[in-house]
């Protein structure tokens, strides 16, 4: 893994239900949203450095959770928990490391003070999650002391992001963190609804099946304000010659009229308008 600078890093700034900030006050429901959106906007640009946001079918000629684990790795070594402290020294992503005792003995490899020690984060995937915490089928759950945060109204899968600390006697607990639904652990892609996982799964098949004929079909997200952009958008191209890029979204929203946007509706998956217009779009 390169060794990024410190000039180089972002801060990775987690705000936890109890921080203290002038700006936000003393409301406990301002404080919980505040910490919620800070935490999701610390997972999401881990997925984005990541390359989670973006899929095609070339990109997944190594799938599954190894090969997310490792870009998510990647990932971390741009951000910096504190001045010569990286994120990635201090990042796990698979329980069994909490389970194994690896976060506990980084813990207690640290030099340093133990007030200066900075906490760890586990970036995994799970199957289900609650606001206590994070759930498998044939694993132990992992529950949080705190709180976790995140859309439970899509429905696992989910990518989690745990913040971990160390007590007095050298036990690690699993702090507070956040939860986002994604497509499958084959194909961690963000989404906001459980239509959108559906789509997605579409925009797979399709895109094999182009792939057969030479085409790519790359399928992206941008970032919003608070999670994942209402737009997913789609891109053909042959031999990195672009075609046509289109739009979609799943989201109650306006028309923009400054981009050509389907609506995806339950309806339209099934009586199979949204297909047709697909494969309308990728024949014109």
């Amino acid at each position: 893994m390169p060794n990024v600078p410190d000039r180089d890093r972002m801060a990775f700034n987690w705000i936890a239900v109890g921080h203290s900030d002038a700006q936000v006050g003393d409301n406990p429901a301002v404080r919980m949203g505040h910490a919620a959106n800070a935490q999701g906007a610390q997972l999401l640009a881990l997925c984005k450095l990541a390359g989670l946001l973006d899929i095609s079918w070339q990109h997944l000629a190594h799938p599954g959770l190894e090969e997310t684990g490792q870009r998510l790795r990647k990932a971390a070594a741009r951000f910096s928990l504190a001045p010569g402290i990286g994120l990635e020294d201090w990042f796990w992503t698979s329980p069994q490391d909490l389970w194994e005792g690896n976060i506990a003995r980084q813990f207690e490899s640290y030099p340093g003070p133990s007030k200066t020690c900075p906490p760890g984060f586990l970036c995994i995937f799970a199957q289900d999650a609650s606001p206590r915490g994070v759930f498998w089928q044939k694993a132990r759950p992992l529950l949080l002391r705190d709180k976790l945060f995140g859309n439970f109204e899509t429905g696992g899968p989910y990518m989690a992001l745990l913040r971990c600390e160390a007590d007095w006697t050298g036990r690690v607990d699993v702090i507070d963190g956040y939860v986002q639904p994604v497509h499958s652990a084959h194909v961690p892609f963000p989404v906001t609804c459980a239509l959108e996982r559906t789509v997605a799964a579409m925009l797979l098949k399709v895109a094999e099946r182009l792939d057969d004929g030479g085409l790519d079909m790359k399928v992206s997200r941008a970032l919003g304000h608070q999670g994942p952009d209402d737009y997913i958008s789609i891109c053909l191209s042959r031999q990195n010659h672009v075609l046509r890029k289109i739009a979609l979204t799943c989201a109650d929203i306006p028309n923009d009229s400054h981009r050509e946007i389907y609506k995806v509706t339950q309806a339209k998956l099934e009586d199979h308008t949204f297909l047709n217009w697909l494969v309308g779009v990728v024949l014109e």
